[in-house]
C-alpha cells in the first residue's frame, strides 16, 4: 500500500543523500552532492514526489543539455536520479519509479587512440629508466584512478594474496580469485577469505559479487542461511542489470516458498532477464500458467475429496443379508460341494433348510 506523503523530489533526494553518504568514499560523496544540489534540486526539486512523471524527467534532461551539460554528465544525473527514485518506490512513497520509463541518454564514447607496439615499448622502457615502472604496471593492471595511485602506500599492498586494498576499494590482478577460494581445489580453497572478498566486492558495487553473495545466503552452505539477506542482495544485483539475479528474483517471487508469492514482481524481473536473452527466464514466462500455485479454495477442496476417499476405503464393510458373513475362499468351496451334489451354479436353493427331527 502506498504511503501518504507530501515530500518533494528535492526533500527526498536530500534525505537519501544524507542517509547513505557514510557508505561512500570522499570522491563518490562529492560527485553525488554536486549532481543533487547543483542540478536535480534546482531544476525539479520543488516537484511533489507523487507528481513526478516520465515527461517531467525527460524535459529535465533536455533542459540540462540545452544549458550545455555534456551527454555524459546528463547520463550520470539519470543514473543517480533513478537510484534515488528506486529507493522511494521500495519505501512505497511512489507506486513505481517513473525514471525507469525514460530512455537512457547515451554518454559519448571516448575516442581511443591505441599505441602501436613500438610506442608502447618505448613508453615502458622510459618508465623503467625513471624508476616508475612498478607504479605504471600497478595502474594498468589494477584500475586505480590517478589520485589513488599517487597516494598508495606499502600498507595498501597485500602481496601474499595478490590484492590492493585502497580505502574501501578492493582491487586484484585476477578478478576471479575470490571464486578460486570457494572452489573444490584443496590447494587454494579458503572459504573465509573467499567470502570476505566477495562481500567486499559486493559492498563496492559489483553486481556479480552481489549475485554470488545472495546465492551463498540462500543456500546456507558456507554461511548461515539468511533468506532476507539473500533477497536484498539479489535485488541490488538485479537493479544493477545482472540477468542471473533478475531470473532468480523472478523465480523466487513466483515460487512463493522462500519469499512471499508476488506474481507481478516475479513477471517484472523475469521480463527484465528475458530482455537480456536469458532463455530460462523466457521459458518461465511462456509457461506461467503451469507454474502458478493453485488457489486456497482449490487446495481445500482437493484435501476434502482425498479425506472422503480415505474414510470410504477404511469404513466397516456392509454385512450380507441374513447377518452371516463368510470369506470368499470358504464360499467358493461350499459352492463346489453343492455342485458336486447335483446343484446348478444358478440354483438359489436356501442355504440353510429347516431341519426336522
Amino acid at each position: 500500500m502506498q504511503k501518504e506523503n507530501t515530500l518533494t523530489v528535492g526533500q527526498w533526494c536530500g534525505r537519501w543523500f544524507i542517509t547513505n553518504r557514510y557508505k561512500w568514499n570522499g570522491n563518490t560523496e562529492g560527485g553525488y552532492r554536486n549532481l543533487i544540489y547543483s542540478h536535480i534540486i534546482p531544476s525539479i526539486g520543488s516537484v511533489a514526489l507523487s507528481d513526478l512523471t516520465e515527461q517531467t524527467v525527460t524535459d529535465f534532461y533536455d533542459s540540462l543539455q540545452n544549458w550545455g551539460l555534456s551527454a555524459r554528465s546528463v547520463w550520470c544525473v539519470h543514473l543517480l536520479l533513478r537510484r534515488c527514485m528506486d529507493e522511494a518506490a521500495r519505501e512505497q512513497f511512489i507506486p513505481y519509479n517513473p525514471v525507469r520509463l525514460c530512455q537512457e541518454s547515451k554518454a559519448e564514447g571516448y575516442k581511443a587512440a591505441p599505441l602501436r607496439l613500438g610506442q608502447l615499448q618505448r613508453y615502458l622502457n622510459a618508465a623503467e629508466q625513471l624508476g616508475v615502472l612498478p607504479l605504471i604496471y600497478t595502474g594498468l593492471s589494477s584500475g586505480l584512478r590517478q589520485c589513488e595511485l599517487i597516494t598508495l602506500s606499502w600498507a595498501d599492498f597485500h602481496v601474499r594474496y595478490g590484492y590492493i586494498l585502497k580505502g574501501q576499494r578492493l582491487l586484484t590482478l585476477n578478478e576471479k580469485v575470490a571464486y578460486l577460494y570457494l572452489s573444490d581445489d584443496v590447494e587454494v580453497r579458503n572459504i573465509r577469505l573467499g567470502l570476505n572478498w566477495i562481500y567486499t566486492a559486493a559492498v563496492n558495487g559489483s553486481s556479480c559479487a552481489m549475485y554470488r553473495l545472495a546465492k551463498e545466503c540462500l543456500k546456507g552452505e558456507h554461511i548461515k542461511k539468511n533468506t532476507a539477506s539473500a533477497l536484498e542482495w539479489f535485488t541490488k544485483s538485479a537493479e544493477g542489470g545482472n540477468p542471473y539475479a533478475q531470473y532468480m528474483l523472478g523465480k523466487l517471487y513466483l515460487a512463493g516458498r522462500e519469499v512471499l508469492h508476488d506474481e507481478d514482481r516475479g513477471v517484472y524481473w523475469l521480463t527484465k532477464s528475458a530482455e537480456q536473452d536469458n532463455q530460462y527466464a523466457q521459458y518461465l514466462l511462456n509457461h506461467l500458467e503451469e507454474n502458478r500455485p493453485p488457489s486456497a479454495m482449490l487446495a481445500v477442496t482437493r484435501l476434502l475429496h482425498h479425506m472422503s476417499r480415505v474414510f470410504r476405503d477404511n469404513s466397516v464393510p456392509k454385512s450380507r443379508p441374513g447377518g452371516i458373513q463368510i470369506d470368499r475362499k470358504r464360499l467358493k468351496k461350499l459352492q463346489e460341494k453343492r455342485m458336486a451334489l447335483g446343484h446348478k451354479p444358478d440354483d438359489h436353493e436356501e442355504q440353510w433348510p429347516d431341519m426336522t427331527m
